[in-house]
């Protein structure tokens, strides 16, 4: 072979070496470009998930703490007012004014009762129960589940109009398992609920009964 021939032979090679190696420096490239792509969207992916982290975090800081005040009276050694979380349980409420009392008498007390913001209890003592003076049925208050538009129509801020919406709601819709479920009621608000809070009840079990 003369040496012309050689080197084209030579030359033809080198030229194919260059050319894969441009192949392969091509591929590398794209590949290297998607990788650099996936990392820059993963980074940015990361970045709004914080930013919505951080939101959620705030939102819920800015959210005021429900306060719920309860006033116990009668035979526990701390009566007063407290003020809780969330609504409480009889018992609970009972073990925050320091327990009962010797002479305290809970034998008409349902103990596992839960107690809402702004109700009253008292505890009576073994001789107010024995004469009947005090028999811890709740009296007071006006049971939302079963009173008369009449007895509705005693609470502040109830007229004719919207008796009659509570009464036709428990019985057309649903009765109520909580004292809070009365601001479904057209017409019952925030305003109103504030008024009436205090001055009635409810027996999430009367919800279930048929009258």
């Amino acid at each position: 072979m003369s040496l012309l021939n050689k080197l084209w032979k030579y030359k033809r090679l080198i030229i194919l070496i260059i050319l894969i190696s441009i192949v392969l420096n091509l591929h590398l490239f794209s590949e290297n470009h998607k990788y650099r792509e996936l990392v820059l969207q993963l980074q940015k992916d990361n970045q709004e998930i914080q930013e919505k982290l951080e939101r959620f975090d705030n939102s819920k800081a800015e959210e005021p703490n429900t306060k719920v005040f309860i006033h116990i009276a009668g035979e526990v050694i701390n009566p007063g007012v407290y003020e809780f979380s969330s609504n409480k349980k009889m018992f609970e409420l009972i073990e925050k004014a320091g327990g009962l009392t010797d002479k305290a008498n809970v034998d008409n007390i349902n103990l596992v009762n839960t107690v809402y913001s702004g109700e009253k209890i008292y505890i009576p003592n073994k001789t107010e129960v024995a004469l009947g003076i005090y028999a811890n049925d709740n009296s007071n208050y006006v049971n939302i589940n079963t009173a008369s538009k009449e007895e509705l129509m005693g609470l502040n801020g109830i007229g004719n109009a919207k008796a009659k919406a509570i009464i036709d709601y428990r019985e057309n819709i649903s009765r109520f398992i909580t004292k809070e479920d009365i601001l479904e009621v057209s017409g019952i608000g925030s305003a109103i609920y504030d008024k009436i809070v205090a001055s009635i009840k409810v027996n999430w079990m009367e919800a279930f009964k048929c009258y």
